[in-house]
């Protein structure tokens, strides 16, 4: 995931956006944030050229109810409203994940490579609901069943499993929801770069929700980093941008920082 440079103005249109939309006001907010009244209007102002701290912005983050990475690499408030809505149910996804309130399964890309497939009267189908079965000829009238990830994005394109997939059940609706690490050379021209696709499957129906490839940059990061919050949450480290972002304040004490 490509690192962006921290952008005040950026940020602090993001608190502004994002208050405005949940009906906090800047004052309530400065007071849940322990600052004084005025200082987030005073740090908003074009010839300030001071920056938030990276505590005022935990704090902020907290009232908000948004991670810090909503705060500090999204433009919110350039963004359309499907596209603010998808940012807001990743960023609870994320924020859910590392609370450990939502809990995902992983299936290994060993599995996703192997998953079964089978007839149900003369229909062929995989026993999962993100793959497709095909028929093999193999001589003398005889049929090889396989099964293949169907990328509903890339559907005329080859599109492979490329890492673990998870999914987790989101009540009380009781839909499941997918995220895939695939990799498809049409897409990424032979770059390397990671590639992941959301689907959302509930009583059978398989909904696309999003391709890192095809939606917007903050999106697209916001789904990376959900990617990364799940594979640190089934390692049991909880490594991901944000704390990254306060570990490395201390590691590099010495050095210039993007916050003061």
């Amino acid at each position: 995931m490509e690192k962006m440079e921290f952008d005040k103005k950026r940020c602090m249109s993001a608190i502004y956006a994002i208050a405005k939309e949940k009906g906090v006001k800047i004052g309530d907010l400065e007071k849940e944030a322990n600052v004084s009244t005025g200082y987030l209007s005073k740090l908003n102002k074009e010839e300030n050229t001071s920056s938030p701290s990276i505590e005022l912005l935990l704090a902020v983050a907290r009232v908000l109810g948004v991670t810090i990475d909503m705060l500090i690499y999204s433009e919110y408030e350039g963004l359309s409203s499907n596209e603010r809505y998808m940012l807001k149910f990743l960023d609870k996804l994320i924020n859910d994940t590392l609370s450990g309130e939502l809990q995902w399964e992983k299936e290994t890309k060993k599995q996703l490579l192997n998953v079964n497939c089978d007839y149900m009267g003369n229909e062929a189908y995989a026993e999962h609901p993100l793959f497709e079965a095909s028929e093999t000829l193999v001589g003398d009238g005889q049929y090889r069943l396989d099964a293949y990830y169907y990328s509903r994005f890339f559907p005329e394109g080859d599109t492979l499993i490329a890492g673990d997939g998870f999914h987790a059940v989101l009540s009380p609706a009781d839909a499941e929801l997918y995220i895939m690490k695939v990799d498809n050379e049409e897409a990424n021209m032979e770059i390397g770069y990671d590639q992941f696709e959301v689907y959302l499957v509930n009583r059978g129906g398989v909904k696309p929700l999003g391709c890192s490839d095809f939606v917007c940059g903050e999106v697209s990061r916001q789904i990376q980093n959900l990617y990364k919050v799940i594979v640190d949450a089934d390692s049991n480290l909880g490594i991901n941008d944000e704390v990254k972002s306060i570990i490395d304040l201390y590691m590099n004490e010495d050095e210039e920082l993007p916050f003061n």
